[in-house]
């Protein structure tokens, strides 16, 4: 299906059940236009999608970065 993904149909029940305004495909789009830079591109897309983009990278920061040095210290704290 060549025209498949290239007329931006995806994977999207919502839009396949001929809704055309789906939450999860606005914030993807507008957490999309927030890494693009374009802002009023993102509002209009979906709201939240700066906060969203805000928390996915805390989210991420915080089970990747600060977990590993708690974890060696309480590792090496406890008694052999």
């Amino acid at each position: 299906m060549p025209g498949f993904f290239s007329s931006g149909e995806g994977f999207c029940p919502i839009r396949w059940a001929g809704i055309h305004w789906c939450p999860g495909c606005g914030l993807g789009r507008s957490i999309s236009a927030v890494m693009h830079f374009d802002l009023a591109a993102s509002w209009q897309f979906h709201k939240l999608g700066f906060p969203a983009l805000l928390i996915i990278w805390y989210r991420i920061y915080y089970l990747t970065i600060p977990t590993k040095p708690k974890l060696h210290a309480k590792l090496s704290d406890e008694p052999a």
